[in-house]
């Protein structure tokens, strides 16, 4: 990763950190499921709803998360080497996320802030 990605990717992560509703914002217009057929009438939703929405994608890729940041990743052995919150999302998001969804790191950092920030990760590794 060259150094300005790397500086970009922290301040994101400072911005996500810092306002939920941007987060959870940018995790939706990023991994919403949108056909060809629905309408969007807005994507103004509220903060409440767009965690609702989280939480329901969650649960969907519950399995695969938890094989692939518990499991393959042994996130429970390296949660506390980290310095950081931010240093946890960038490679929760490099090493795993990005491998699991094949997207670019600028759009699966939203769900490894959720994860990391909200306390998901506890609840994919219960016995960490």
């Amino acid at each position: 990763m060259i150094m300005t990605d790397k500086i970009k990717l922290e301040q994101s992560i400072d911005n996500y950190l810092t306002d939920e509703t941007k987060l959870y914002q940018d995790w939706y217009d990023s991994f919403s499921e949108q056909d060809a057929d629905t309408v969007q009438f807005s994507s103004d939703f509220s903060l409440a709803t767009l965690r609702k929405r989280f939480n329901q994608w969650f649960e969907k890729h519950h399995e695969i998360l938890r094989h692939k940041i518990c499991v393959d990743w042994e996130y429970p052995k390296k949660k506390s080497t980290f310095e950081s919150k931010e240093a946890m999302i960038i490679a929760i998001s490099v090493d795993c996320l990005a491998v699991v969804f094949s997207l670019p790191t600028t759009n699966v950092i939203t769900v490894g802030a959720i994860l990391v920030a909200d306390g998901y990760l506890d609840k994919l590794c219960p016995n960490s």
